[in-house]
């Protein structure tokens, strides 16, 4: 089976037989696939994920999420949401903005106010 739409795997980490069994598949053309290491650790890490899911929607094993386009580069990944998903963002940037308010940490501010800008599409 081929599979035609670029499919992104944002794991913790792809290493070893998992590495080189993708390595070969995309070599060989059968599978066109590419992994990032998901952002951040911890609670950050989670938090990072779950906006992730938001932007690309239905995420599970039998039900990849979409987004429109997604940038790679040494440094950075851009996810380009479909704008069926506005009112989901909005309703998340909202739930930060919540939890901004309610920060006393300066780090944690400025990893929020990051995230919303990142969700707004900055």
């Amino acid at each position: 089976m081929q599979l035609r739409v670029p499919l992104l795997i944002i794991a913790e980490d792809v290493t070893g037989e998992a590495l080189a069994t993708l390595v070969v598949k995309k070599l060989r053309g059968t599978l066109n696939v590419s992994t990032i290491k998901a952002p951040g650790f911890g609670e950050r890490r989670k938090a990072f994920l779950q906006d992730i899911a938001i932007l690309i929607e239905n995420v599970s094993v039998e039900q990849p999420g979409t987004a429109r386009k997604v940038t790679i580069s040494q440094q950075s990944t851009t996810i380009i949401a479909d704008a069926a998903t506005k009112d989901e963002i909005e309703a998340r940037i909202a739930q930060i903005k919540n939890e901004l308010a309610e920060t006393v940490l300066v780090y944690d501010s400025e990893n929020l106010a990051g995230r919303i800008v990142k969700l707004s599409g900055g």
